[in-house]
């Protein structure tokens, strides 16, 4: 995006990982979203991902309903199935139809970073504003 800096870039981790960690706790969970009462919430993150570690250690001791949450990566779309939450990033749109499909018979909300992620059948994308400019 042009005239983005190193600042907002900064920003947009920061809120996108916040998002990512408290966001299971605005949805109402089926007890079939997981294998058994016990097991943890999911979170699984396809593509480029700079603030994964941050979300990692946010998440680490973060329980919900008796469900530990967990951050896993996904470096292949057979490595998507099992999850609660799959994040894509932009840097697999190439690949979002695939990991989708990796994802169709489960309950998993899906969100991306662009509006070609809905456009590919993705639940929800990031969109940012900034309170100063108006702009996204």
């Amino acid at each position: 995006m042009p005239g983005r800096t190193a600042q907002d870039d900064s920003h947009q981790y920061e809120a996108k990982t916040k998002f990512l960690s408290i966001g299971p706790g605005l949805a109402e969970w089926p007890a079939s979203a997981f294998k058994a009462a016990n097991s943890p919430l999911q979170i699984r993150v396809h593509g480029d991902f700079s603030f994964a570690t941050s979300l990692a250690e946010l998440t680490r001791t973060s329980n919900l309903n008796r469900h530990r949450m967990e951050v896993k990566w996904a470096r292949k779309e057979q490595d998507l199935a099992a999850c609660q939450i799959l994040f894509v990033s932009r840097s697999a749109a190439k690949h979002y139809d695939k990991a989708l499909d990796a994802v169709k018979n489960s309950i998993t909300l899906t969100i991306g970073e662009d509006a070609d992620f809905l456009h590919a059948g993705g639940n929800a994308e990031f969109v940012l504003h900034h309170a100063e400019s108006g702009k996204n």
